[in-house]
């Protein structure tokens, strides 16, 4: 059948089965095909891949960005602005949040950064991938939720940190000469709240 190649191609593994066992063998990988992909739904949305439906959606709710990650031009003249930029993720606009979940982590956005490319630890990636950990792990009810809530968080074994994770974008942070280092901080995975400098107001 030259509309199906690949079955065509493994045809003859079955050739000489029973119609019983082919049967058998039909259910078989039916309700495997079906269970590995009832495995990975709960899985989707805290992966890369959640970018396959959240990275058209960025651009079509704002296509006229010239940049996925450009922010919102400061009045530093309007004096009814108590706060410039964000200092905790509830600062950030929907489409800040949208373009952590919008990142396919490629990198390449750090690869062109002009303060990466001198040698400074900030990278455009780890600040979105940091993004999208946080609101994943701490931050899980954010989108939902109007209470008032305070994290503190120490991660004592993770590189670069000093033991404490400031502002939320040292989880997964750039590294000049080595390029990106993953570390995972215990207290965020177990959530688990222990003294410690940072705190993010919800």
């Amino acid at each position: 059948d030259g509309w199906q190649p690949a079955a065509s191609a493994v045809a003859g593994l079955w050739s000489g089965w029973s119609p019983q066992a082919l049967v058998i063998g039909q259910h078989v990988t039916f309700w495997l095909a079906l269970g590995l992909i009832l495995a990975f739904i709960p899985y989707f949305p805290y992966s890369k891949h959640v970018h396959l439906f959240f990275a058209p959606l960025n651009f079509l709710l704002k296509p006229e960005r010239r940049s996925i990650g450009e922010l919102s031009r400061l009045d530093f003249e309007d004096e009814g602005v108590t706060q410039f930029g964000a200092a905790k993720l509830a600062d950030l606009g929907w489409e800040q949040i949208m373009d952590a979940y919008a990142c396919i982590m490629c990198f390449r956005c750090q690869e062109v950064c002009p303060a990466y490319g001198t040698g400074k630890v900030l990278s455009p990636a780890a600040l979105e991938i940091n993004k999208r950990y946080l609101l994943n792990t701490v931050e899980a009810g954010l989108a939902v939720s109007h209470r008032r809530a305070e994290h503190s968080i120490r991660c004592p074994g993770v590189r670069g940190t000093n033991g404490v994770v400031r502002r939320g974008f040292t989880l997964f942070r750039a590294y000049p000469n080595n390029g990106m280092q993953t570390s995972v901080c215990p207290a965020l995975r177990t959530k688990v709240r222990v003294p410690g400098d940072f705190r993010i107001g919800t």
